[in-house]
């Protein structure tokens, strides 16, 4: 019953979704002007760096560069696109989330399977605003629901899409952006062999537009959101929150006000899609009880938690602490008037594999581009900047008061779609600190890029791009002071 239920309220609410932007753009022949530069930006939604670097070791992408692209955390879709585009910010970090001003959890159950399941649209009142950011993002009424139920019949056909549309606007306009959900859920169901040919499949592609369209001088930009593991999750290892929460002798609550006639320590855990990482809130006397003892857990590898003045520590900082195994290994001070951090001197740097010296005071600063470089290629890259800005109203208006990072091994099992016939997704995933889903790639034409990029900073790089988004008025947020690369990478 709930199946045919989510099935036909899916139907009913698909009655004008991007099936026009197909429709709305069968072309006439353009007249080319010979020598038109052409910016391309392809978002693939969870392609890791390394499949990409495997597919380019093949000859994929022959005259791009590569590079490494550290989403914000936790590294998940909706929240990552909206961090990386700076467009208006969304309510949580995916569909269900916990309104605050209503205390209240939305979309949650079956119709949060219902919304992961629609189609992706900026005018259907639901899909975040970096959706406009997209000249292409779906080609017809169940997209997204085709998307997962049969993911490469579907990514042919966004394809197609794409280059169908790319190929009408070429007289009309200088630059041009696309979207790819498939990726993503080829990641989540298969391995990172088959993503990899896929990417070599996408620089075939590419090369053909081209070759086909040799008056024009394209600068292609493939990017992503996120990486992605590849790990397999057993079915022993997938975890549902509430359970884990009173395993560990936390109390489950659906509100601030249920929470508060609970017994001590309480939490709203917020479940999500087949995800390595979870959302607590709580109030803030109950954050380090709840954190401690969920650190605790075997799947849990790390927890982000909001934190407040420390005895003895500078003042006028904001405050986050990170807790595993029941310690708390690491209390980040961060200045935003001088975008600097602070240390203490019983960080737990090994732990945290951070290549520092320890701190030579009971409380050291750093900058921002310090603590990157100390980073780089290790276990939790851009460690600190990405924990602080988890908990702060950026991409999201109501960030978590705790968020869970598991281990690799294990897995949300989150909601089933009950309307498709694969809903295991456990052959890989992200959203987690760990290295192994957070590093993406970044494959473009365009000269002097680093080897390793912060997502937040993407525009920046991209001024062209940025100038396009802010012209469709989609810019939501002023960017953040970028880092200063030429520090980091002499």
């Amino acid at each position: 019953m709930k199946q045919r239920l989510a099935f036909c309220l899916l139907l009913l609410l698909a009655c004008d979704w991007e099936h026009n932007a197909l429709m709305n753009s069968i072309p006439v022949r353009p007249k080319e002007t010979p020598g038109k530069t052409i910016h391309v930006f392809l978002g693939l939604d969870g392609i890791s760096w390394r499949a990409a670097q495997k597919a380019m070791q093949r000859g994929a992408f022959a005259d791009f560069h590569l590079s490494k692209i550290i989403p914000m955390f936790p590294a998940t879709s909706d929240a990552s696109w909206t961090r990386i585009l700076h467009t208006k910010s969304i309510p949580g970090y995916e569909y269900t989330y916990l309104d605050l001003p209503s205390d209240t959890i939305r979309h949650s159950g079956i119709l949060g399977v219902i919304l992961h399941g629609l189609p992706r649209s900026p005018d259907n009142g639901i899909s975040p605003a970096y959706y406009s950011a997209f000249d292409v993002h779906a080609s017809d009424y169940l997209d997204t629901a085709w998307s997962y139920d049969d993911p490469h019949n579907s990514m042919g056909k966004t394809l197609d899409n794409f280059f169908f549309i790319l190929g009408s606007r070429l007289e009309n306009t200088e630059l041009f952006s696309g979207y790819v959900l498939e990726t993503d859920v080829i990641g989540h169901y298969e391995d990172e062999e088959t993503v990899a040919q896929k990417l070599q499949a996408i620089s075939a592609r590419m090369d053909d537009f081209v070759r086909r369209h040799k008056n024009y001088r394209f600068i292609f930009t493939i990017y992503t959101d996120h990486g992605l593991d590849h790990v397999q999750k057993n079915q022993s290892r997938l975890l549902r929150l509430e359970p884990l929460l009173q395993e560990t002798g936390v109390h489950v609550a659906s509100s601030f006000q249920e929470g508060q006639a609970s017994p001590f320590p309480w939490a709203i855990p917020i479940e999500h899609t087949r995800v390595t990482y979870a959302a607590l809130h709580t109030l803030p006397s109950q954050i380090p009880a709840v954190s401690q003892r969920l650190s605790t857990h075997p799947s849990v590898d790390l927890i982000v938690a909001r934190a407040f003045q420390t005895q003895g520590a500078p003042d006028n900082l904001s405050w986050t602490n990170l807790w595993k195994n029941g310690v708390c290994i690491a209390r980040i001070g961060y200045s935003p008037t001088e975008n600097r951090y602070w240390l203490s001197s019983d960080t737990h740097l090994e732990t945290l594999d951070v290549a520092l010296a320890p701190p030579s005071s009971p409380w050291q600063s750093y900058s921002d581009e310090e603590l990157f470089r100390a980073t780089l290629h290790r276990r939790y890259p851009d460690l600190f900047f990405r924990a602080r800005t988890s908990l702060e109203a950026i991409s999201v208006k109501y960030p978590a008061d705790i968020l869970v990072s598991f281990s690799t091994q294990w897995l949300m099992l989150g909601f089933d779609f009950p309307f498709v016939s694969k809903t295991t997704g456990n052959a890989g995933s992200h959203g987690a600190m760990d290295q192994s889903g957070s590093e993406g790639a970044l494959i473009t034409q365009a000269p002097h890029l680093p080897p390793v990029v912060r997502s937040d900073d993407f525009l920046s790089f991209y001024p062209e791009f940025r100038e396009w988004i802010a012209r469709k008025n989609l810019l939501g947020r002023e960017p953040m002071a970028p880092l200063r690369y030429e520090e980091i990478f002499p």
